[in-house]
């Protein structure tokens, strides 16, 4: 084991590590990052809920002249929470670097194997929480002919009646690919640009039909590599026949409502590094401490097995 002494941040390799970015993840788009001052040296913590007791109407008035005004009250709630650890390292051999020509870069190409690898796994469970029934508990799980994929089925009257049911305006939806397959082709979507579109519509187009920012209409195109390691490889969708129409806001703050977050202290990711020697080398570590929570399940609503 290294010496707590030889044990460095490598400033350059994390500057990389966090500018490094796939366009196929939305995970950090799903569940925008959430930092706070009071959480950069510790693990664990608490957040705070407000009450809906404001969007109730209160016997306010009209009052008379020497009329007292009528007392409210609130209370606060919290809810703990325990950032995770998440890392991986590679060991980055002195012949490799004396050997390698250009542009092969070890140190790089291993940060950026590893952040690669940390990326997927990010995604893996923002899919898991997100489009898991456990965790959105108010949708509806679609089967037959109320599945998208059915070219009778009616999608965005389904979409519409789920938005009454939240409690704040949903802004975004989010599907895996396999969902916009069928959405951007399906009769019912297609009839409303019948004039001004062909062969399907785009997602601005689709965006503008649910009334929100085309950039926050999400589409899960990561795959991951499903084999053992060393076998032929195996992808598959990380998000699959699923889809959410949910109030998400990019920048989560103190009595604003959303239904996801990435909770961190800090810059969540490091990359860290030690020498080995033997093999003569460095060791390269990439890190992460965060946590994907569902914040307010009744922002969220899961559409589950949207299309067959």
């Amino acid at each position: 084991m290294p010496l707590p002494s030889q044990v460095r941040t490598d400033l350059a390799m994390t500057g990389f590590s966090l500018a490094y970015a796939n366009d196929d993840y939305i995970a950090d788009k799903m569940f925008p990052l959430q930092q706070s001052v009071l959480w950069n040296t510790k693990d664990a913590g608490k957040y705070f809920e407000y009450p809906k007791d404001s969007l109730r109407v209160e016997a306010d008035g009209p009052l008379g002249t020497r009329s007292p005004a009528p007392e409210v009250n609130y209370a606060l709630s919290t809810t703990d929470f325990s950032l995770h650890r998440y890392a991986l390292k590679e060991l980055v051999t002195q012949d490799e670097v004396d050997n390698a020509d250009e542009p092969v870069d070890p140190e790089e190409d291993a940060t950026q194997f590893l952040t690669d690898h940390l990326l997927v796994g990010r995604e893996y469970r923002a899919a898991s929480i997100g489009f898991s029934a456990t965790y959105v508990t108010t949708g509806a799980t679609l089967t037959g002919t109320d599945q998208w994929s059915d070219e009778t089925s009616a999608p965005l009257t389904i979409i519409e009646t789920a938005r009454d049911s939240l409690a704040a305006n949903a802004n975004a939806f989010i599907m895996g690919a396999q969902v916009w397959q069928y959405l951007r082709q399906h009769p019912d979507i297609v009839s409303r640009y019948q004039y001004t579109a062909g062969g399907g519509i785009t997602r601005e187009q689709f965006a503008g039909l649910l009334d929100i920012d085309p950039a926050k209409l999400l589409i899960g195109t990561a795959r991951r590599n499903t084999a053992d390691e060393g076998q032929t490889a195996s992808l598959s969708y990380i998000w699959g026949k699923h889809a959410v129409l949910a109030r998400i806001e990019d920048s989560p703050r103190p009595r604003t409502m959303t239904a996801f977050a990435t909770l961190a202290r800090g810059e969540s990711r490091q990359v860290r590094e030690w020498p080995s020697n033997d093999p003569e080398g460095t060791w390269k570590l990439v890190q992460d401490r965060y946590l994907q929570k569902v914040i307010a399940t009744d922002c969220a609503y899961l559409f589950t097995n949207a299309v067959a």
